[in-house]
């Protein structure tokens, strides 16, 4: 999960003021997951969405952390602001 974090951060340096970015499903610890992160300015947010299958079709979970962010060139200083699970089941 920490490279799939890291790898975001690298684009979202280089990305536009508004931007979303979307992993595909994917397997992380037993779980079928997928991932979302929108970038608004300083807001970010990330929500994993779990599912019961591999396949990625029938979700039951939702986590999202939402962060205020400060860039100063390619440093990034992120504050958690709110974070949830939301049961889709």
């Amino acid at each position: 999960m920490m490279h799939l974090f890291l790898l975001l951060t690298q684009l979202v340096w280089a990305a536009p003021q508004t931007a979303l970015y979307e992993r595909p499903c994917y397997i992380d610890e037993g779980d079928a997951l997928t991932t979302h992160l929108q970038v608004a300015d300083s807001q970010w947010i990330m929500t994993h969405v779990a599912y019961e299958e591999d396949a990625c079709k029938q979700p039951y979970l939702t986590f999202e952390i939402q962060y205020n962010t400060v860039t100063v060139g390619t440093a990034v200083d992120m504050t958690v602001t709110e974070s949830s699970y939301t049961p889709l089941t």
